[in-house]
């Protein structure tokens, strides 16, 4: 009887204890993920736009019309992207380059 009351508490501290780290795994990747899918956004875009949009933050000394969906216009006509919305454009990025890639290599 003893041992099992011991059994069932060291179970519930090591779920406990396995759900904590899948929370912190969880969080770190979040995290990470975030942040590549930024500065993809952040490089790639005025590449592919041939300068015509940027992810904030702005260059320094160009002013913006804040806009409340997240793509905001300079004041020297180029457009500026929220951080949130060129992270989602970057994830974007991400999901679109392999599906890129397994249809010019079943094309090929």
């Amino acid at each position: 009887m003893p041992g099992e009351i011991v059994g069932g508490v060291i179970e519930v501290l090591i779920r406990g204890l396995l759900r904590l780290v899948g929370a912190i795994i969880e969080t770190l990747l979040e995290g990470f993920v975030q942040v590549v899918c930024y500065f993809t956004a952040r490089w790639l875009l005025p590449v592919l736009t041939l300068g015509r949009v940027q992810v904030e933050p702005a260059l320094p000394g160009v002013r913006l019309k804040l806009r409340w969906h997240g793509c905001h216009r300079a004041v020297d006509g180029t457009r500026g992207l929220d951080a949130e919305l060129g992270t989602l454009i970057g994830l974007l990025m991400w999901v679109a380059a392999p599906v890129a890639g397994g249809v010019l290599y079943a094309i090929l």
